[in-house]
């Protein structure tokens, strides 16, 4: 037989529980988000999929923490596909992160085909909307002719790029190997 205390307190919190859940249900996709990262750090995988797959809906940050949380020690093909739709769909919605995430994705074959010239224009695209970690993608592939041609001035573009997001020693140690022909496989020694 139960005590009529413990009944007090189980009401409340179930009251609490769904009251908290109907809000949560009309709130802005934002405040969703935010409690799915609250639900993902404290360890509640599900509750954080549960809400990150309503704020997705709109957000495309959302989409990308999904994808992400989606495919985290899973190798599920259903979540996979769903992954990939979402990674996608804030790729295209114009997300840099994302289309980093698809680029590498797509670069080293992980849950896509292996498809290098996919990875390089996404890379690229991130790249040209400010992405400073493509930004210094593009300028090792410019420079090592990964996937494309060797380009110098494109490397150098790039380069003038991260230096401005707080990289200078990427311009600096690329006009260095430069000047000291260490580009296109050249050598000093």
């Amino acid at each position: 037989m139960s005590c009529p205390q413990t009944k007090q307190m189980i009401f409340p919190n179930a009251l609490t529980r769904l009251l908290s859940e109907f809000k949560l249900r009309h709130a802005t996709p934002d405040k969703q988000f935010s409690e799915a990262i609250r639900l993902w750090n404290a360890h509640d995988n599900a509750g954080a999929i549960k809400w990150g797959r309503r704020a997705a809906r709109t957000l495309d940050l959302a989409k990308l923490a999904l994808a992400q949380w989606l495919v985290h020690r899973r190798s599920d093909p259903q979540l996979n596909r769903e992954a990939l739709e979402l990674l996608t769909l804030a790729a295209e919605g114009g997300l840099t992160e994302a289309q980093q995430v698809l680029a590498i994705w797509y670069l080293d074959g992980i849950r896509v085909p292996k498809d290098p010239d996919k990875a390089f224009e996404l890379t690229k695209r991130a790249a040209d909307a400010g992405n400073v970690n493509c930004q210094l993608q593009m300028v090792r592939f410019m420079t090592l002719g990964e996937y494309r041609e060797p380009d110098i001035e494109a490397a150098l573009h790039y380069a003038r790029l991260a230096a401005e997001r707080g990289y200078p020693e990427v311009l600096e140690g690329l006009r260095r190997d430069l000047e000291n022909e260490r580009i296109l496989g050249k050598t000093e020694k």
